[in-house]
């Protein structure tokens, strides 16, 4: 499949390259993903790579209320009836030689979701990712004094144990 979303601009060579992504949406709660992604790209100083278009991927417009309908539109701001600023989702991809580290930070899509996912995989692919993590979190009624909770899921045997001695599985 030729995917025409993903856009490379540079090629990184990198050693034992991980790849940690980042989303909004219901799985960012706190800013969790999302600025866990950003604090590392500014710490690292990570140079943006590549990217994902997003024309094909969201839902900008939906039948219903204005508050409904308002969740799917892109970012506008208006000044004295002038439109001054319009923001699609952003997908990019940033990279950290000495770490070896691919960031990703992304918006969920609301379509084609196999397309998104093989432009991810093509990164993975081309540059030779040897793990993948996720950062997300559920925005929960909890009191602060709740010890936090934990989960996680894995692809092998050997991360599950690992996980499993860390108390998050």
């Amino acid at each position: 499949m030729e995917l025409h979303a993903l856009h490379v601009e540079r090629e990184p060579i990198l050693e034992d390259a991980r790849l940690l992504l980042g989303f909004s949406g219901w799985m960012d709660g706190g800013d969790a993903s999302t600025g866990t992604v950003q604090y590392l790209v500014r710490r690292l100083k990570a140079v943006r790579f590549a990217d994902i278009d997003p024309a094909d991927f969201y839902i900008y417009n939906v039948p219903g209320s204005m508050e409904t309908a308002a969740q799917f539109r892109p970012h506008t701001r208006i000044a004295n009836g002038l439109v001054k600023e319009y923001e699609e989702p952003e997908n990019a991809f940033y990279f950290d030689h000495a770490s070896g580290l691919i960031l990703f930070e992304g918006k969920e899509p609301n379509l084609r979701w196999d397309e998104f996912a093989q432009c991810i995989f093509e990164v993975v692919e081309r540059f030779g990712v040897k793990m993948i993590c996720f950062v997300g979190s559920v925005a929960a009624i909890v009191p602060h004094t709740r010890e936090t909770r934990f989960h996680g899921s894995v692809s092998n045997k050997h991360l599950r144990t690992l996980l499993t001695n860390h108390d998050v599985l």
